[in-house]
């Protein structure tokens, strides 16, 4: 089994035994607001973390908070993705994020896979209030990925 190490080195396996056992018993979430952390996001990633997409290909890209919601969403690297948002096509990234058919296991393989140094398992696990899915690496979303990118460095 493939070692998904965060930013800081720490294992997936082994930020489990960092936290506590039940998640009633985690950290209080402390949300980072942060427009200027949004922002320098926004510029670091001109594709789609997903599909590879570009700008010149799709309308707008968007930073996906993977983890959020009605206990609301933290401005940090970590929690955050570069996705394919609204265009001609209504099929994209971001669309299938909020609509459940890329799941959170999905996503943050995608963040692991595109933006490792940004990765840090426990502060995902306190965000989540819970202990993290599993992994679910994709081969052929990682496929679809490199064949996009691999278009998108073209010159003509």
């Amino acid at each position: 089994m493939e070692r998904y190490t965060d930013g800081r080195g720490l294992d997936f396996g082994k930020c489990r035994e960092l936290l506590p056992t039940r998640a009633s018993d985690f950290p209080k979430r402390h949300i980072v607001k942060d427009r200027e952390a949004l922002a320098a996001f926004h510029l670091a990633w001109n594709h789609c973390m997903v599909c590879g997409r570009t700008r010149p290909v799709v309308w707008t890209l968007e930073a996906h908070h993977m983890i959020g919601g009605a206990n609301g969403r933290s401005d940090e690297a970590t929690v955050l993705l570069m996705l394919c948002g609204p265009s001609v096509n209504s099929d994209t990234c971001h669309a299938r994020a909020h609509g459940g058919d890329l799941e959170l296991g999905q996503l943050l393989w995608v963040k692991w896979a595109r933006d490792r140094a940004a990765v840090d398992w426990v502060r995902l696990s306190i965000l989540y209030g819970r202990f993290l899915p599993d992994l679910q690496p994709d081969e052929a979303m990682a496929e679809i990925y490199r064949r996009n990118r691999s278009v998108g460095k073209r010159r003509y």
